[in-house]
């Protein structure tokens, strides 16, 4: 007879919920930071949205109003050392984590004023959002991408799906390079269905990484609500199918959130990582801008009265003062403080207009426009020491003729040699005794461990080199051939390309992308073919097993 048995999944998938019980056992000094965060996370935005219809703002505003407590409850498990990214929606992360890297360790709201670092943080962030050149990438990112290294902010994007590969990324460096820190990549509903988010949680989990991956299911991408899109809602379960501990959590509720990204991180460190958090919230507002979503037909109004029946701030107020840890005189305080300090920010970016009562940005504030093009191309500034030596040169040099792919192999082991960060990533690069083309043999024969094997997921790993490449490491990108490139086309051209210019350039990136492309046979071509002098780069000291002392 035929039995039907359930499969039980190889990862827990729970819900963490929260009463009055467990907000009145947290300090009341750490309720009271969270909701005055939560409180200068909205009137940010509400500025901005202000900034935004008087023309100052270029470019897309998408407002986080209605998740604060997602960014603030997530942040208060972080340190500084531990590194996050997010997408185009990321206001309410990045300015949490400005702040607390900012903010003295015993600072109180209510009894002291802002430092001159935490106002200065509000300040350059506002600056990089408008473009100016005060901002932390030198008005590059604007609204949808920050970094600011020293915060533990490497790197937000507006590519859906492009940003978890990068976490993962900083992940693996930290595990490499014996970091004890997680990272954090946050995004929403419609990131979770695309193909690179899922290849990220697929190599985070093979490789045992201390990432979270934090789902904002806020339910619509733009206005196409999840569940015409996809027939499981239910976000974790992507976390699941892929062996991960997934918790999901009220998004809504301040200390819900703490306590889930806290068991989050407490998971990954008695079992490593990684771990998936699927926060249940609302955006308020429309995809960008101050208008609601109603206003476009694709949402009732009912439904947005309901949730802004469970707004964050109101639930956090209404908790506090019941525990007795706010009078409404002291919410007034906070509120009216959080005014203050970014109206501080708004008045050193802006000035009155000549003749006029509207607001502009003095022209003193604009980058300058002879950088635009910095972090676009490289100068082969990485170069300056090495050696290029053409045939002509090598009259009385010994040489000795062997295979290009042997070469390539002693050249990857002497360079893994004298800088262990260096790791090379792809697939089958681990096996055959060197991969699919043996350029592997030769360091797999010294350090097996950093070489890494990877899922036939060229995008997703290409991504996840990227972020290493952010956090310290060097890696090697194999790409088995040169069509698989295109697969991975958005790491490439989104990604690797872009990101010092479009982070304010300063900073290194250091991949190397190595693929083969096989020629086009000399029988196929109507014209003679010569083949062009080479280049070869000696590289200072030598193969362990053979002296640079080839060409080819």
């Amino acid at each position: 007879m035929v039995k039907r048995r359930p499969i039980i999944p190889a990862a827990e998938w729970t819900r963490i919920e929260v009463d009055d019980s467990d907000w009145a056992a947290l300090p009341a000094r750490d309720l009271i930071t969270w909701y005055a965060q939560m409180v200068l996370i909205r009137r940010f935005e509400e500025k901005l949205l202000d900034l935004e219809k008087a023309g100052l703002v270029h470019g897309p505003a998408h407002a986080s109003v209605g998740q604060e407590a997602c960014g603030v409850g997530a942040m208060s498990v972080l340190g500084t050392g531990d590194k996050i990214n997010g997408t185009h929606r990321a206001h309410h992360q990045v300015l949490t984590k400005l702040l607390n890297s900012a903010m003295p360790e015993e600072f109180s709201v209510l009894e002291d004023t802002f430092t001159p670092e935490m106002d200065d943080a509000i300040y350059r962030f506002m600056a990089e959002i408008l473009g100016l050149a005060p901002g932390y990438c030198g008005g590059r990112g604007g609204s949808m991408h920050m970094r600011a290294a020293e915060a533990g902010i490497v790197g937000t994007s507006a590519i859906i799906g492009g940003n978890p590969p990068h976490a993962v990324g900083y992940a693996l460096a930290d595990k490499l390079l014996g970091r004890d820190c997680i990272s954090v990549t946050f995004f929403g509903d419609g990131a979770t269905l695309n193909g690179g988010t899922a290849e990220a949680m697929n190599i985070a989990a093979a490789q045992n990484l201390p990432v979270i991956f934090f789902i904002e299911n806020n339910l619509y991408g733009v206005s196409t609500h999840i569940s015409d899109v996809t027939r499981e809602i239910r976000l974790a379960s992507r976390g699941v199918m892929n062996a991960i501990p997934s918790l999901e959590c009220d998004g809504m509720d301040v200390v819900a959130v703490h306590q889930t990204v806290a068991n989050a991180r407490k998971l990954i460190a008695e079992r490593g990582g990684p771990v998936v958090v699927e926060a249940l919230c609302y955006r308020h507002l429309h995809q960008s801008g101050g208008r609601a979503g109603s206003d476009f037909g694709y949402r009732t109004r009912e439904e947005e009265a309901y949730w802004r029946s469970r707004d964050p701030l109101a639930l956090a107020a209404d908790r506090l003062t019941s525990l007795g840890c706010l009078s409404v005189e002291a919410l007034g305080h906070i509120d009216s403080l959080m005014m203050e300090r970014i109206s501080a920010a708004v008045a050193r970016l802006t000035e009155t207009e000549p003749g006029g009562n509207g607001l502009r940005i003095p022209p003193k504030l604009f980058p300058d426009p002879a950088t635009r093009d910095d972090g676009i191309v490289g100068d082969l500034s990485e170069f300056r020491d090495a050696r290029f030596l053409d045939h002509d040169q090598l009259d009385r040099t010994e040489l000795e003729n062997i295979k290009f792919v042997t070469a390539a192999s002693e050249t990857i082991a002497a360079a893994m040699e004298r800088d262990p960060t260096i790791i090379v990533m792809g697939e089958d690069a681990h096996r055959m005794r060197g991969g699919v083309s043996g350029f592997t043999k030769a360091a797999l024969d010294r350090w097996p461990n950093r070489i890494l094997p990877l899922p036939i997921a060229e995008n997703g790993f290409t991504g996840v080199a990227l972020g290493a490449a952010l956090n310290g490491l060097r890696p090697i990108v194999e790409i088995m051939f040169g069509d698989f490139c295109f697969t991975a086309a958005d790491q490439i051209v989104n990604g690797i390309a872009k990101v010092r210019h479009m982070f304010g350039d300063g900073f290194p990136v250091p991949i190397v992308l190595r693929v083969r492309i096989s020629p086009i046979p000399a029988m196929a071509l109507s014209i003679p073919v010569t083949p062009p002098p080479y280049s070869g780069c000696f590289p200072a000291g030598g193969s362990p097993r053979r002296p640079p002392r080839w060409t080819i």
